[in-house]
């Protein structure tokens, strides 16, 4: 290839460059504008979808290992109220569990209003909170002699106590309101991101049933 064919493909390639990025500015420039030209619906149904990832991304997921244990000083021999020897119970156990915290989807509401759009979210709850059975390590365990073992019922319904237990101090410090918190700063980022907001105004608040203050366990608590 002579000097002038050179050149000539040179100037070929900096032309289709140049076309090409004109042409992705401009695509650029119409997504843009399209995403400009949203109508209030539009952008109400966009954010129905947005919701429902972004709830996902917002839970709450706590792994924790707590103690049991059972002291039963045993039988007491009336009015002296002296226990008798041999029927006293003592027992400790480890196990680990898991709490799960977000939002039912099922009372998601958006409704036009004015110039914009307000976002009833649910109230974060309890989604999950149980003892993970096979997790259950004994690490003492003694009977007395008159004493009936352990059963495994009562194991199981000193673990589910201590399950409600930690559950009822996660919400008291504030496990719940954490997922809320999550949920909606993670929302506004994304609208403002797309712009939704800037020809719309859109107010998110939590609503509905249930309190975030308030322990409210599931029905199982042992897994």
């Amino acid at each position: 290839m002579d000097g002038f064919d050179s050149t000539a493909a040179i100037l070929l390639v900096i032309t289709a460059l140049t076309l090409g990025g004109g042409a992705v500015y401009f695509f650029m420039r119409r997504k843009k504008a399209d995403e400009d030209e949203l109508t209030l619906q539009q952008v109400q149904t966009l954010i129905y979808e947005e919701v429902k990832d972004v709830c996902e991304l917002a839970l709450v997921r706590k792994k924790f290992t707590s103690t049991v244990t059972i002291n039963d000083e045993g039988k007491k021999i009336p009015v002296l109220n002296k226990t008798i020897p041999g029927t006293s119970r003592k027992f400790l156990m480890d196990y680990s569990g898991m709490m799960v915290c977000g939002f039912d989807l099922s009372g998601l509401k958006i409704f036009p209003d004015g110039n914009g759009l307000k976002v009833f979210l649910p109230h974060s709850k309890i989604l999950d909170l149980y003892a993970d059975v096979s997790s259950y390590n004994v690490h003492f365990n003694e009977t007395g002699v008159l004493a009936e073992n352990i059963k495994l019922e009562e194991q199981n319904q000193a673990v589910a106590a201590d399950v409600q237990n930690y559950g009822r101090r996660a919400v008291q410090e504030g496990i719940l309101l954490h997922a809320e918190d999550n949920a909606r700063k993670i929302l506004q980022s994304r609208i403002a991101n797309r712009g939704w907001n800037k020809n719309f105004t859109i107010d998110i608040t939590f609503t509905g049933e249930g309190d975030p203050r308030a322990f409210q366990p599931p029905p199982k608590l042992l897994k």
